[in-house]
């Protein structure tokens, strides 16, 4: 299967909103608001890039017990328009004076596989960490020493297909699932 990712975060929101949808007949309305709130996105995107190098050269903070070995339990990689995030930015913050010796990767919607079964193609992900990270399994920080991924728990005994497909992609580092909860505007009465 492909493991490319898509074009941006807004793509794979995108395509996870059609899970479970007939997109053989394209509405033309629809997809022009598809348009609308992805360019909205990248626009929000590019503040957020902009607000954070600021805050970022603010000031910087001495390690307080830099000897003091840390595992980063929470941590993501981003790649679309106005943000990117991946391993050579997240290795400048892990060696920026604290201990990190190892890290856990948290899904975050990003490089998904764009063919394929709906229910497999988070595990482009995972496979993506896998390769991306591979090569400081042997160094400090050990990146992604541990992975957690997304699968829809609503499949029931479905989704053993789903974690066998990650514990294989993540090459004996995935560890979990995180079950996003969305939510919505309307009250319930």
């Amino acid at each position: 299967m492909n493991d490319e990712h898509p074009a941006s975060l807004a793509d794979a929101q995108t395509n996870r909103s059609r899970r479970g949808r007939n997109t053989r007949h394209a509405d033309p309305r629809r997809d022009a608001g598809i348009r609308k709130g992805r360019d909205a996105r990248h626009e929000a995107d590019q503040q957020l890039s902009a607000h954070r190098s600021d805050w970022l050269a603010s000031g910087t903070e001495a390690a307080l017990e830099p000897q003091m070995p840390i595992i980063d339990a929470h941590h993501h990689f981003y790649d679309h328009p106005g943000w990117t995030y991946l391993l050579d930015e997240y290795l400048a913050d892990a060696q920026s004076g604290h201990n990190i010796t190892a890290s856990v990767y948290m899904q975050a919607l990003t490089h998904y596989r764009q063919s394929g079964p709906d229910e497999l193609r988070p595990v482009g992900e995972t496979a993506y960490i896998t390769r991306a990270t591979a090569s400081s399994q042997t160094g400090k920080p050990r990146v992604a020493q541990g992975i957690v991924g997304y699968a829809d728990m609503r499949r029931g005994a479905a989704v053993r297909e789903v974690l066998e497909a990650h514990l294989e992609a993540a090459d004996g580092r995935f560890r979990g699932v995180r079950h996003l909860v969305t939510w919505d505007r309307t009250r319930l009465s």
